[in-house]
């Protein structure tokens, strides 16, 4: 689950065109919402990984975010 967030959450990390000229409560705005934006896209992947994980199937949520995403798991 923590490669997916970070793969969600590092370009949203990253200087976007502009940025720096924006107000700062506009930036501030800006990034709340792509914050929120982001909890909303994870949540249903955090809970069906701690679904298969109860289940004993990780390895199908790990093969699923490599699949999907080009996620590796590393140890």
């Amino acid at each position: 689950m923590t490669s997916l967030r970070e793969h969600v959450h590092d370009p949203r990390r990253r200087d976007r065109p502009g940025q720096a000229a924006q107000q700062p409560e506009v930036a501030e705005r800006t990034e709340a919402a792509l914050r929120r934006f982001a909890g909303v896209l994870l949540h249903r992947p955090s809970v069906r990984a701690r679904e298969l994980a109860g289940d004993g199937r990780h390895d199908d949520y790990l093969a699923a975010l490599e699949a999907l995403f080009g996620i590796t798991h590393s140890a």
